[in-house]
């Protein structure tokens, strides 16, 4: 037999037939001259099996062959390689990540200055190392940092500094390197600050003042950044002091 169900088609009946048609005459062997005889009506019907496939009908699928994990495998399967390649990175990606900061630096310098302050030793390194290989981008640092005001010496030196260096960058250098601290004075950076300082300035400035200055600046980097840590822990005791009163 068949593996599908097989279905009879059935042709149209004639035009003049109709099921709910009655005739007077009761007996069904008696018919009028211009009615067809129900015996002979199924004369004109054909029966034909027909197979589903022929209709066009899909084949069911099977729902045991289907994956009903919430996440798809694809999303899993990049969420995987992503944690392989930060594994891999490594080192490698730490130092992309470094030179994007001093790339981002350099086009900050360019468009407004005031805004950026090295926060890491990597990045003062490679900066340091941009003064010393672009003439250009260094002159654009010393006018840029030439604008930074003061009203005496040591005050134009401390805001020259403190806006390109963060306090926890400064505390690891001593001017001459002294102790376990690095060496700032052999950096292009010193020399740097020491023209901007020049650069604007209206009274007259000897390098030797102004490497003192530096040099006093560094040496007491920690005792800000302690300063800074008290004060910032005296404003959360004074703000939960508050939350709990009011």
């Amino acid at each position: 037999g068949r593996s599908n169900p097989e279905i009879l088609s059935l042709p149209d009946p004639p035009i003049d037939f109709n099921v709910f048609k009655t005739t007077e005459n009761s007996d069904p062997s008696v018919v009028s001259s211009n009615e067809e005889p129900l015996a002979s009506i199924s004369k004109g019907f054909t029966f034909k099996p027909i197979d589903l496939n022929d209709l066009g009908i899909p084949t069911p699928i099977l729902s045991k062959g289907l994956n009903l994990d919430s996440t798809p495998k694809s999303i899993q399967d990049v969420k995987d390689r992503s944690h392989r390649a930060k594994d891999e990175i490594g080192a490698a990606g730490s130092d992309l990540l470094v030179r994007q900061e001093i790339s981002n630096l350099q086009q900050l310098i360019t468009r407004n200055f005031s805004i950026i302050r090295i926060n890491q030793d990597s990045i003062l390194e490679e900066f340091d190392s941009r003064l010393a290989e672009k003439s250009a981008f260094r002159s654009s640092v010393v006018t840029k940092l030439g604008l930074v005001g003061g009203t005496n010496l040591v005050q134009k030196v401390n805001n020259v500094i403190g806006k390109l260096m963060s306090d926890e960058v400064c505390g690891n250098y001593t001017y001459y390197g002294r102790a376990i601290k690095k060496t700032f004075s052999v950096l292009n950076v010193n020399a740097t600050i020491i023209d901007a300082v020049r650069h604007n300035f209206a009274a007259p400035a000897s390098e030797v003042d102004i490497r003192k200055a530096i040099m006093t600046f560094l040496q007491h980097a920690p005792d800000r950044i302690k300063y800074k840590t008290k004060s910032k822990r005296q404003l959360v005791i004074l703000a939960f002091y508050f939350f709990i009163n009011y």
